[in-house]
């Protein structure tokens, strides 16, 4: 199903989200007389995507939590916000993920939402899905709305004696009644775990679908884990992960750390492998711009404010520009083949303070 397009100049064609299977993908329509060979896009003309922080506020209190920095506590206001979501339609954003905190705390979480869903951007809301009931049922039948949660505690063997997780579980179940589109994540938390009682945690939850991630080092995370430690037991799991993985067909788990052959007719590996500054940003609730989440605690990668500058003057920012300043060459990655999810140069910064270093999660010999 095609939700939006818009066309895009250097490809000669449009670009369109489309619900496939439950999930987003953004899909390729060149026109034919352009030329054979479809343009490698480096930056797109605008962001495809924004991240939009709606509240501080949670309900959990996670120790990894790396949102969590204190640095602006006041609410996105509802008029704010849809004059954001205005400029954003304007310069042809085809998505938004909102994100806080818990976004099911905003007062005017449905009014958000269906703003959002007037404008025909596809919204994926990041939540912990405890306040489920809190969303009207209208907006979990639209085609434009999907879920990302998150799986917080499950990286303990006394998962199930987690009344916050167990809640989250069953109301993962009954939004997958309502079949609503969902994404589960799992932090790999420094703990050692049996990983055996995690998988059949999973498949009794009937959670068939999950990305595993890192650790990033910023906000309540910062200095947790020895970074030496943590890369060997996530190694390890990595490895126990894609064990698990061919022995059970049925099931799929993706891993940030794991190999997966690059290939893309229209992207760039290198504007794949790191998406801030080349396809999307991130809207803090002030109306701050960095080039993704995990850059928000830092005032140097500040791009201006979205509700003072236009998005064309934030998108050609300095900031923005040194981001994708960035290059595979630089750091050896040019004859690399791996669609690498630990390039990501939000997770390198948290880790070594600076955007221009190797990850020290690169698994390459």
């Amino acid at each position: 199903m095609l939700l939006k397009r818009r066309f895009e100049k250097q490809i000669g064609g449009y670009i369109g989200l489309e619900k496939i299977f439950g999930r987003y993908i953004y899909t390729y329509n060149q026109l034919d007389n352009i030329s054979d060979e479809p343009m490698k896009i480096q930056v797109f003309e605008r962001p495809l995507l924004a991240h939009i922080s709606l509240t501080d506020k949670c309900n959990l209190n996670c120790p990894y939590c790396y949102a969590y920095d204190g640095s602006y506590a006041k609410d996105m206001a509802l008029e704010d916000f849809k004059n954001i979501v205005d400029k954003l339609d304007e310069a042809g954003v085809l998505s938004v993920i909102l994100t806080g905190g818990e976004p099911l705390l905003h007062p005017d979480i449905n009014k958000m939402l269906d703003y959002c869903i007037e404008k025909k951007i596809a919204v994926l809301l990041l939540s912990n899905l405890i306040l489920l009931d809190r969303l009207n049922l209208d907006i979990l039948k639209s085609p434009y709305f999907a879920f990302q949660i998150s799986l917080n505690g499950i990286w303990d063997d006394e998962r199930e004696q987690n009344e916050e997780l167990m809640k989250t579980v069953n109301n993962y179940r009954k939004a997958k009644e309502l079949n609503v589109p969902i994404i589960a994540t799992i932090v790999i938390d420094n703990k050692e775990i049996d990983l055996s009682k995690l998988f059949s945690f999973l498949e009794k939850g009937g959670i068939t679908s999950a990305r595993f991630g890192l650790l990033i080092n910023l906000g309540r995370n910062k200095q947790r884990q020895d970074l030496a430690l943590y890369i060997k037991y996530v190694n390890e799991v990595t490895q126990a992960l894609l064990n698990y993985k061919k022995q059970h067909p049925d099931i799929y788990f993706s891993i940030q750390t794991e190999y997966m052959k690059f290939c893309d007719s229209y992207m760039s590996r290198r504007t794949v492998l790191c998406e801030a500054g080349t396809s999307e940003l991130f809207i803090d609730r002030n109306g701050d711009v960095y080039p993704c989440p995990l850059f928000k605690s830092f005032e140097d990668f500040n791009c201006g404010n979205i509700l003072d500058n236009s998005i064309a003057e934030i998108w050609d920012s300095p900031v923005m520009n040194k981001m994708r300043g960035i290059s595979l060459e630089q750091m050896g990655c040019e004859d690399c083949s791996n669609r690498c999810g630990v390039w990501c140069r939000g997770l390198v910064y948290s880790y070594t303070k600076s955007i221009a270093v190797k990850s020290p999660f690169c698994t390459r010999p």
